[in-house]
């Protein structure tokens, strides 16, 4: 607490960065400290590798406030130990095969590994631990934007870079493999791609729509994963098919605004998503019946002859969303 106290005199907040077990987090945020989120990146993966919610349903669903999340960094994914008890051992080593796989490293423990795997962090781009799968990877951003806390993100992951073989062939840290050196006109052709600029909507989603100024719900059925904030009038909701990468659609606004999200068009050879946002006006007419109508197109990625997807709710199975 004191420690607090002193910073708080000089207008300053104190973020620790710890890798231990997720308790010593949840510790630190019950003391009234900011902590990040350093579950969340391998989770996110073993939940797309698996198809499963339930897992990281549970741990979003309990997340506090007053956290940073990340999906990478300098550094590289975070495994042990801070997946202790959260992670199988198995799991972990399944991880850390999975990111070789896709032409990663893995950083090693320093000291003893005891009876678990020696994988303290694994050293590779998302983007490329997702295989480069842009459904995929717009997925697990979204997800990072629908959790609680602020959320940070890498310039690299920002821009979807892949693994850089060249600076660690160069340089002969593992690590470099996540550091590119991005040069002027690089950054510029990154941010034309379309999954760059989707991934941008998203930010921006994210830090103007005034549903994330309310409270987050988390919910589960199989591989499917629902995060919904409401504030007021406001209503933000997320709808992940882990199993297939799939944004689906959903409601999502104020006054009852709708998101789509759905697929057209191709690149690199994979089929892509694309991302609609209807602002919708509410008003009463002098009957006293409700009047809605599309006012603005915030935002389109759609091919011209590309229509949304009918309907917006899927309702028959409703009743077996577990709600955290």
């Amino acid at each position: 607490d004191w420690l607090i106290e002193a910073a708080a005199e000089y207008d300053l907040v104190v973020l620790p960065e710890i890798h231990d077990l997720y308790e010593t987090h949840r510790k630190l945020s019950a003391r009234g400290y900011w902590t990040y989120d350093f579950v969340l990146p391998a989770l996110v993966l073993q939940a797309f590798e698996t198809g499963e919610a339930t897992r990281l349903a549970a741990h979003l669903a309990s997340s506090p406030e007053r956290q940073f999340t990340t999906l990478d960094c300098h550094d590289g994914v975070p495994v042990r130990p801070d997946l202790e008890g959260i992670l199988t051992h198995a799991e972990m080593s399944g991880l850390a095969e999975r990111v070789l796989a896709e032409g990663g490293n893995v950083n090693r423990i320093l000291g003893d590994a005891g009876d678990g795997p020696d994988v303290h962090q694994l050293n590779c781009t998302y983007y490329s631990a997702l295989g480069a799968d842009h459904d995929r990877y717009l997925a697990a951003r979204a997800i990072q934007l629908f959790s609680r806390g602020v959320p940070q993100l890498y310039y690299v992951g920002l821009l979807a870079g892949e693994n850089d073989h060249e600076a660690l062939a160069r340089t002969g840290e593992g690590r470099s493999i996540n550091r590119h050196d991005y040069t002027t006109a690089e950054i510029e052709t990154a941010l034309e791609r379309p999954v760059v600029q989707r991934f941008l909507e998203l930010v921006r989603l994210r830090l103007e729509h005034p549903a994330f100024d309310g409270r987050l719900e988390v919910a589960a059925v199989d591989s499917r994963l629902r995060l919904t904030w409401a504030h007021g009038a406001a209503r933000a909701e997320l709808r992940v098919d882990l199993g297939s990468g799939e944004l689906q659609p959903g409601r999502i606004g104020a006054e009852g605004g709708a998101v789509l999200v759905h697929r057209v068009g191709r690149e690199g050879g994979r089929e892509d998503l694309s991302l609609e946002l209807t602002g919708v006006v509410h008003a009463e007419q002098d009957d006293g019946r409700s009047l809605d109508a599309d006012v603005v197109r915030l935002s389109a990625f759609l091919e011209p002859s590309a229509q949304p997807p009918g309907g917006t709710e899927e309702t028959k199975d409703e009743e077996r969303w577990q709600v955290k």
